[in-house]
């Protein structure tokens, strides 16, 4: 559960804020397109549902995972820690993906 939870969240988040500021700032007047089309974004999900949960497949399995106690009630599932590199990686895809756009098209 922990991996998935560290692969879904940064990615979902990470296209979210994609979307969102490419239509903010064709908006505005930033971009003269819009820096991703329907179809993109379509690709951008496909792509992302595929090929980068195929390293969860691959993972081995827990052969103790029955052994372990149970986690404790009392922690919490997000900490503050993993909220801090799930926004650290959603900004940092979200800048690749803006600085990538701006080298082929410009501003």
């Amino acid at each position: 559960m922990r991996r998935y939870r560290r692969y879904v969240l940064p990615t979902s988040g990470g296209q979210a804020l994609i979307i969102l500021s490419s239509f903010f700032m064709s908006f505005l007047g930033v971009f003269r397109v819009l820096p991703l089309l329907p179809l993109q974004i379509l690709w951008i999900n496909l792509f992302d549902g595929i090929f980068f949960a195929m390293p969860l497949i691959n993972e081995p399995l827990d052969s103790d995972m029955l052994k372990k106690p149970p986690r404790d009630p009392k922690e919490k599932i997000i900490n503050k820690i993993f909220i801090k590199k799930v926004v650290s990686s959603q900004w940092q895809w979200h800048f690749q993906v803006f600085r990538f756009f701006t080298l082929q098209v410009g501003p």
